[in-house]
């Protein structure tokens, strides 16, 4: 396997887990009749964005 492709398929996964992750909480929320603050989505956002960058911006080792 490609190093190109464990890149595809880390980041595949990380967005997949959080996707969930984020329907899973927000159905716990509402399910248990709680308030869901608006910026929950944005911590379900930039948290996967700062890995994924991480991860394709990452500085070669020599």
């Amino acid at each position: 396997m490609t190093h190109s492709t464990k890149k595809i398929f880390l980041t595949i996964f990380i967005i997949v887990v959080f996707v969930l992750g984020y329907g899973l909480y927000m159905y716990l929320r509402v399910n248990n009749e709680k308030f869901v603050p608006l910026f929950t989505g944005l911590i379900f956002a930039i948290i996967p964005a700062l890995l994924i960058n991480y991860i394709w911006n990452k500085k070669p080792v020599k």
